[in-house]
């Protein structure tokens, strides 16, 4: 037995100890409550929520007169609830029949360990009327915005086009996605473990904002024009492509830009991709006798030629030494300033 004057020592000690580990849980309880609280509660609320996002409206994109060229309507896109599903087999060959998927790739998609899955975005119609008569547990609708093109192929190019995912890909739809794509809403859902939601569950909502409409110098009735111009190029002469753009002389605007063969954003994944690019402004090549005009503006506007002045075509002209020949070998004899430009 040891002498009480030798237990007081270590009693004293674990009462220490023991006071240290209690202050320091008190801290760190504290610490987690009061300085942590919030943090910890967004991130258990991200654990036991369903994010419901909600797109804005992408904005219009609109010609010179406010005609429109590009606009959003919306579009049902079929969506599954995972944990809701009785039946995942029999619900992916009922969904493959309706909306033309391979059973495989729908059950892929409605087993995967998420709350919410897509299985098939912006769907007609038709297609949606087929899903919703099935009326499958764990299987429901989303309204998404799609982006429509009301001219059909009318400066394809030059708009581009966006994915299912509501991005431009291409085109001024590409360029300006910053000022067309706007800012999605967000819906928080708290759920339980089987994704539905709980009874008393107050949702968070922050409202979407929309994209800004563009202006373009584009003027639908000169576009239109232009490309059925090209199309009798096309026809008459079978190149491989054509090209062409109206600009203002008064200051430089883009009346018109085209080039064909084209394709129908609305469904552009159809087409080779080769078309989907804009060659006016990504090809490089010689401008050729197109520039002969910015010369001879050039040289009525300092005087140095009239349009009554005569020139005579020998079929060669010899510069720097060189003998460069006319696409006419013989010649063309004697013409004036204007029969010059037109027979170059």
């Amino acid at each position: 037995m040891l002498p009480k004057k030798s237990i007081r020592p270590r009693l004293g000690w674990m009462l220490v100890i023991y006071s240290m580990i209690w202050l320091g849980l008190l801290g760190r309880l504290g610490f987690i409550q009061i300085v942590r609280g919030a943090e910890l509660e967004r991130m258990s609320l991200n654990q036991w929520a369903k994010e419901i996002p909600a797109e804005p409206k992408r904005g219009i994109i609109y010609d010179r007169l406010g005609r429109e060229l590009a606009i959003t309507t919306e579009a049902d896109t079929v969506v599954a609830i995972p944990a809701q599903i009785v039946d995942p087999d029999a619900t992916a060959a009922q969904l493959a029949a309706v909306l033309s998927m391979s059973k495989e790739t729908v059950l892929e998609r409605i087993t995967r360990e998420r709350s919410l899955v897509y299985v098939a975005r912006a769907v007609t119609p038709a297609e949606a009327k087929g899903v919703r008569d099935l009326g499958l547990p764990g299987i429901s609708f989303k309204v998404e915005n799609r982006r429509y093109y009301p001219h059909i192929n009318l400066a394809s190019q030059l708009l581009g086009f966006v994915g299912v995912d509501g991005h431009g890909l291409a085109g001024v739809e590409y360029t300006l996605e910053g000022k067309l794509a706007g800012l999605p809403a967000q819906v928080v859902l708290p759920v339980d473990e089987h994704g539905d939601v709980l009874p008393e569950a107050k949702p968070s909502y922050s409202p979407p904002v929309d994209g800004l409409n563009v202006y373009l110098t584009i003027d639908e009735v000169i576009q239109h024009i232009v490309e059925r111009e090209l199309e009798v190029v096309m026809q008459r002469h079978a190149p491989t492509s054509v090209l062409a753009v109206a600009i203002d002389p008064r200051n430089g605007q883009i009346l018109a830009m085209a080039g064909l063969p084209s394709f129908d954003p609305n469904s552009f994944n159809i087409y080779p991709d080769s078309l989907w690019r804009n060659a006016v402004i990504s090809s490089s090549f010689e401008p050729g006798s197109t520039f002969k005009i910015v010369t001879a503006a050039a040289a009525l506007n300092e005087n140095v030629a009239s349009e009554t002045d005569q020139y005579t075509c020998l079929g060669y002209i010899e510069v720097a030494g060189r003998r460069l020949h006319c696409h006419v070998l013989r010649g063309h004899g004697t013409l004036s300033f204007t029969e010059a430009i037109y027979k170059s």
